[in-house]
């Protein structure tokens, strides 16, 4: 027990504010006595420091150490008495013990969320099982038709299954062989037995199923062969829903490498980098609040940004401004392009545009919440388990408000899943969305530019007054959760983007994409745009280029008000760029990389790769057995590491949810939303 308790080790000055123990030799004691059996068990003392007398030359200590944690081991038998075994010993040394926890078996048994998350996810499960088997079955009965009769015929209980239906066909009276059927065949190869003996015949003797083409492309194929019974076949509700729930059909739709009509190739390429760009700066940042001794060197955030090919690390988080672009082009290139197949708007058109939106998003977003409140805590043990994180008991509390996307304006105290702000801020914009689409669709194309001129105006506004007023900024010091409430998460402070999104959007629909551009002009578009990212990147290398001496950030609160409120739209006009002349051919070996085929699939899996990265990273580091080492290359390492499990989680969950949702909208709503994005 003594060898597996923490001692003093080196790098104390670099913030090993953990005396690390061994925490599975502790573990792992099982002595047997004449009295019983002796186990030992791992604790974690949390002592407050006092460095006040040591001198200002070690203040670097009070913002890193102000806290010890001691990892201790003990018998088993002393659990209840931890707490004051420790402040006995913190007490002799002139220190307080501020608390104390010890790692314990998780037993399941008792948590209802456990065995209702189990059961959400078994359902679904069998439903996939069940959707899988019946379209592999459907697809086996039409590899095998019956000669005699239409390519098509199933048992009564597939007919009835999906909605066929029999009608007798009368014979001729002199026994000669007229037309009895006609097989409809669409470009896609689906076949539908439609009429009896009033088309013209098709001559020849060997061209009896030889196709006539239509005008519209249907393949008609006629059928001279007297039959007892035809069948006409649609695919009835029942048999929609369950295929649906198709594995096997909805993976051949997620690893696809097809493009889409009207595809914006060049969107698939930019959403993969910058859902990768989220989860690096998301390892650079979130490991130290995991727990509060995950990260073992934590000066090392103080000198890690000296270095600036760091820099795109902590102004990670125009990330999400390119995800709010994105949303915006999106949301009006499709709704324009909607409307103009549609010749207009109606007020059903307008309930479907929410009811899609709604219905797209929640079914996952909901499995994500109900997995990491439900199932993530028993699938990490450790010290350095963080499954009773604040943000995980509050899922228990507040999921509604994430239901309501309205959690970004609820207290930041009572957050579910930290990274859920994103999916509120996008819900609002999106519902505003129609203020400046609905006038373009009816020629009024003042109106809707001047709403998103409004739009980044209130952006510009918002920022730098309240920025100025607290005194806020992002990196350091108790302000910073003041900035994460006032600045970070309102939608008001972060429309621009979005907004920029909606015009480029206008931009190509009304374009068709095909909008020509001098050779002069493309090139001093791509300086412009790529002068304006580098700015917006690495600029703020100099707000923190001192800080691991001075600890305090170079800026004051007027320069990062400014930083805040031009960076963000400025980014999101760096990336328009880029898209607009992807789309319009002008972005050569650009658009030839950001359009490859194989960012298809993993496009695909962006959404649930969002939802899934925080408890993946959180599954690793939880199952630690000693600190993270913070480095570029341990930053890394858990990058990729999270990454790729992370878009294996996704793929699975898309497969049981996001997939069927899509294919139950299809079948519900005649295909309302858009099956491609």
């Amino acid at each position: 027990m003594i060898d597996a308790m923490g001692k003093p080790q080196a790098g104390i000055l670099l913030g090993e504010k953990t005396f690390v123990g061994q925490y599975d030799e502790c573990r792992g004691i099982s002595q047997k006595m004449n009295d019983g059996v002796i186990e030992g068990l791992f604790c974690t003392l949390q002592v407050k420091m006092n460095f006040s007398g040591l001198g200002a030359q070690l203040a670097l200590l009070d913002q890193v150490l102000s806290t010890v944690y001691v990892d201790i081991c003990l018998p088993a038998s002393c659990r209840d008495d931890v707490a004051l075994l420790a402040k006995e010993a913190a007490d002799a040394l002139g220190q307080t013990v501020l608390g104390a926890s010890c790692v314990t078996s998780k037993d399941p048994t008792g948590d209802t969320l456990f065995w209702v998350t189990i059961g959400i996810i078994a359902f679904l499960t069998l439903l996939g099982v069940c959707g899988t088997a019946y379209g592999v079955h459907l697809k086996g009965s039409e590899k095998t038709p019956n000669k005699t009769s239409t390519p098509y015929l199933t048992s009564h209980i597939n007919m009835a299954f999906n909605g066929e239906t029999h009608e007798n066909i009368d014979k001729h009276a002199n026994g000669s062989s007229s037309l009895h059927e006609v097989m409809v065949q669409d470009k896609n190869g689906e076949g539908y037995v439609i009429g009896n003996g009033n088309l013209p015949e098709v001559t020849g003797q060997g061209e009896k199923h030889k196709p006539t083409v239509a005008t519209n492309g249907l393949k008609i194929y006629a059928n001279h062969e007297p039959e007892k019974q035809k069948i006409v076949r649609s695919r009835g509700l029942c048999s929609k829903l369950l295929l649906s729930f198709s594995v096997l059909e909805n993976g051949k739709k997620l690893l696809s490498f097809e493009k889409g009509q009207g595809d914006l190739s060049c969107l698939h390429g930019i959403r993969v980098i910058t859902i990768t760009w989220v989860i690096l700066g998301h390892c650079f940042a979130m490991p130290t609040a995991a727990t509060a001794n995950t990260v073992g060197n934590a000066a090392a955030l103080f000198t890690m940004i000296q270095d600036w090919t760091m820099a795109p690390l902590f102004s990670g988080t125009l990330s999400v401004d390119t995800f709010f672009l994105l949303s915006g082009c999106l949301t009006s290139y499709l709704f324009l392009r909607q409307a103009q197949k549609a010749g207009g708007i109606t007020c059903r058109n307008m309930i479907l545009y929410y009811v899609h939106r709604f219905w797209r998003l929640t079914p996952l977003y909901m499995v994500a919440i109900i997995f990491y409140a439900g199932i993530m805590p028993y699938l990490m043990s450790g010290p350095y388990d963080n499954s009773q994180s604040a943000t995980l008991q509050n899922c228990k509390k507040y999921w509604w408000a994430n239901i309501l996307y309205v959690n970004n304006l609820v207290d930041i105290s009572k957050m579910c899943l930290g990274q859920s702000w994103y999916l509120s801020d996008d819900m609002q914009f999106y519902v505003i969305a129609p203020l400046m689409l609905v006038p373009w669709v009816f020629g009024k194309r003042t109106i809707g530019i001047l709403f998103c001129i409004a739009l980044i105006i209130v952006h510009i506004v918002t920022n730098p007054i309240f920025i100025t007023r607290d005194n806020l900024q992002l990196l350091y010091g108790n302000t910073q959760l003041d900035y994460m409430k006032e600045v970070y998460l309102p939608p008001w402070t972060r429309v621009a983007p979005f907004a920029i999104g909606v015009l480029l959007g206008y931009i190509l629909h009304s374009t068709g994409c095909k909008y020509k551009m001098q050779k002069l002009l493309v090139l001093l578009g791509w300086l412009v745009a790529t002068a304006v990212g580098l700015v917006a990147a690495y600029v703020q290398f100099d707000n923190v280029k001192g800080m691991d001496k001075t600890l305090h950030l170079t800026w004051d609160s007027n320069q990062f008000a400014v930083y805040e409120t031009l960076s963000r739209p400025a980014w999101a006009c760096a990336v328009a760029w880029v898209i607009l002349a992807c789309c319009t051919e002008h972005g050569g070996f650009v658009n030839t990389f950001l359009s490859w085929r194989g960012w298809g699939p993993l496009s695909r899996l962006t959404y649930g790769a969002y939802l899934f990265h925080l408890t993946t990273m959180y599954v690793i580091l939880g199952n630690k057995i000693a600190p993270f080492y913070l480095s570029s290359w341990t930053v890394a390492e858990l990058t990729i590491s999270v990454t790729v499990l992370t878009y294996m989680v996704s793929f699975v969950f898309s497969l049981l949810v996001e997939s069927p949702t899509l294919g139950l909208e299809k079948a519900l709503l005649g295909g309302a939303g858009n099956k491609k994005h």
